[in-house]
């Protein structure tokens, strides 16, 4: 992964993660809409294998695989996020089915995910600190030049984001896969295994970095900033059932 982006190029990327971002509204609506699954329930096949059809397509064209993108680790080229999120709204304007609307849902939540990974990428090393896990917690173990505070805080943000959105994928997914056992088999997979496709634990440990992140600023710099609070409370506002267990 490159570690450094020119400044267009971190402009473009917010530009796109505005784009393609629900409004406050729409993220309530949604949020409303996801309700524990207790049943199966209709899905229109039509609908949701032509979506899957328009996925296998767009893979196709920008040399990716939707199916086994993983954040931070596998996640596609920079050129491939717009005209992927371009194509899935389009998608969404002529989509009924309440299962198909929650894989695109997902799929762009999956899409702002990676830009915001990208938009970290911009900072460099000056915005990441070397971390070392001790237990299931991490900690700095680097000196921090306070004069970086400002990048370092920002490239947590971001990161935040980009966790943000990874959860709004993982439920949204969830959804799709527990709505009906039609729609488990057209996205070839079951709910038994279900973890090998779609979530990945490697951008799960974010709320602990996060936490590890403002501790160091505090001790090393007396910088107090609130990373986690608005995240959490977020997460707890979530069905029961729908928050990933990481």
């Amino acid at each position: 992964m490159p570690h450094f982006l020119k400044n267009s190029t971190y402009i473009f990327l917010l530009i796109t993660l505005l784009a393609c971002a629900p409004t406050q509204l729409a993220q309530q609506e949604q949020l409303n809409a996801i309700e524990p699954i207790t049943e199966t329930h209709t899905v229109s096949t039509e609908e949701l294998q032509n979506v899957l059809a328009e996925f296998e397509k767009l893979d196709q064209q920008h040399n990716t695989s939707w199916k086994f993108e993983q954040v931070p680790d596998k996640i596609i080229p920079l050129s491939a996020i717009e005209p992927w999120t371009l194509q899935v709204r389009e998608l969404q304007e002529n989509t009924t089915d309440k299962a198909t609307k929650h894989l695109l849902d997902a799929r762009l939540a999956m899409l702002r995910s990676q830009a915001a990974q990208y938009a970290m990428f911009s900072f460099g090393e000056q915005g990441n600190l070397a971390m070392v896990q001790q237990g299931k917690q991490y900690k700095v173990i680097e000196t921090i030049d306070c004069d970086d505070a400002p990048t370092i805080i920002k490239t947590a943000e971001i990161r935040g984001e980009s966790y943000d959105s990874w959860v709004d994928f993982y439920v949204n997914m969830d959804y799709v896969l527990m709505s009906s056992k039609k729609a488990k088999e057209l996205l070839g997979t079951g709910v038994n295994n279900r973890t090998k496709y779609y979530y990945n634990p490697g951008i799960a440990p974010t709320l602990k970095i996060l936490q590890a992140t403002q501790k160091a600023l505090k001790e090393q710099c007396n910088i107090t900033v609130d990373l986690l609070s608005e995240r959490i409370n977020k997460q707890e506002k979530r069905p029961e059932g729908y928050i990933p267990e990481v």
